[in-house]
């Protein structure tokens, strides 16, 4: 399979973009050449606040920064639909191939695609987690038995209104 190039959008005959998340430059050589064109490709960073990855292009003494995954979906999608923003796949933010690019939601993009890839903060991932999911479930266990919440509780150093939210539900609900 072969590497795909088009026009990044705006920036038409000055930068291309690849469908595995490559950018390249494309300059002409001398006056009396126009038409002899140098590609080269351009080195990207990683933001260090949001962990993408990013490239700055410069049109007419303008220099703008922008994620390279969206300069691939907008190259090979068409432009951000209303109400949607890039998102990326199983592979992380550091991967911008086209196969692991997408318009969606928000919410999407926060809630199920951060479950699917195990970067949510919830459960014992979050910073004030006192439980593991293997203590839910051995709480949860224990509860069936016909433990009490106080013994529980002793056994695993909290409290027996923790050991009620997670009978409740109300904390760990998600955990099957």
């Amino acid at each position: 399979m072969s590497e795909v190039w088009r026009d990044v959008v705006g920036y038409k005959g000055c930068y291309q973009v690849s469908d595995l998340g490559r950018v390249r430059s494309i300059g002409r050589i001398g006056q009396l050449t126009p038409l002899l064109l140098t590609k080269k490709i351009r080195k990207v960073k990683i933001s260090g606040s949001t962990g993408h990855r990013e490239i700055t292009l410069n049109r007419d003494g303008h220099r703008k920064t922008i994620r390279v995954g969206r300069l691939v979906l907008e190259a090979f999608c068409g432009s951000c639909p209303p109400g949607m923003v890039m998102c990326h796949g199983p592979n992380g933010r550091v991967d911008d191939r086209l196969c692991n690019l997408s318009w969606d939601t928000q919410s999407n993009n926060c809630g199920r695609d951060k479950a699917r890839d195990g970067t949510t903060n919830r459960g014992e991932n979050h910073h004030s987690a006192k439980l593991t999911k293997w203590d839910v479930r051995f709480i949860r266990l224990w509860l069936r038995a016909g433990y009490l919440t106080r013994e529980i509780a002793a056994a695993f150093g909290i409290t027996q209104r923790t050991v009620c939210s997670v009978r409740a539900g109300e904390t760990w609900g998600w955990l099957a």
